[in-house]
């Protein structure tokens, strides 16, 4: 009788030691590895009143981005700031760690949209007032930005995670959305020329 009892508690801790194992494997399969983005951006004049943008990255390849340079102005009789699009590219891909592109400063066609803009609905929204063009910054501010939501390659999502849990660093925040984005802004001196 008592090898009998003795054997089933050896069995019964026998199981219970290939079930903690297994449910070991199953962490450190599912282990997360922090992901810190590096991203810098330099700007340089180039030819034909343009600036030439670069981006060195540490982003995986194929990685899609959203960048923006803006302006930074306000409306007659308005407090708030608006940011007038000097480029916008939804999404533009790492290649080789970089991503790089032109865009005219002192391109007015900002201008030009927004007062069509204000002439089809001016009398609909208020907030639609003429642009006060002593209010037009001599700053440009680039962003990029990465969010998991768009459409991203799967070496990407197996780095960065499905809603963006591996990132970690300065420009990471969590969205209203609970995934988390990476944001990263710069600003530069480039005197507005009307």
């Amino acid at each position: 009788m008592k090898n009998l009892i003795l054997t089933a508690t050896t069995a019964v801790l026998l199981l219970t030691s290939c079930n903690q194992n297994a449910e070991t494997k199953n962490e450190v399969a599912t282990e997360k590895i922090a992901f810190t983005p590096n991203v810098d951006i330099t700007t340089e004049n180039t030819s034909g009143n343009e600036i030439k943008a670069t981006i060195k990255t540490n982003f995986p390849e194929n990685t899609s981005l959203t960048i923006t340079a803006s302006r930074d102005y306000k409306r007659k009789d308005r407090d708030e700031q608006y940011a007038a699009d000097l480029y916008y590219s939804f999404s533009s891909i790492v290649k080789d760690g970089q991503i790089a592109f032109n865009f005219n400063p002192n391109n007015n066609r900002w201008i030009d949209e927004y007062e069509v803009l204000r002439k089809q609905n001016g009398e609909f929204d208020k907030t639609l007032t003429e642009i006060n063009r002593k209010s037009i910054k001599d700053t440009i501010e680039i962003s990029v930005l990465y969010t998991p939501k768009g459409k991203q390659p799967d070496n990407v999502v197996k780095i960065i995670g499905a809603n963006g849990e591996n990132l970690n660093g300065v420009d990471v925040e969590t969205n209203n959305g609970g995934f988390k984005v990476y944001d990263k802004k710069i600003k530069f001196y480039s005197k507005f020329k009307n």
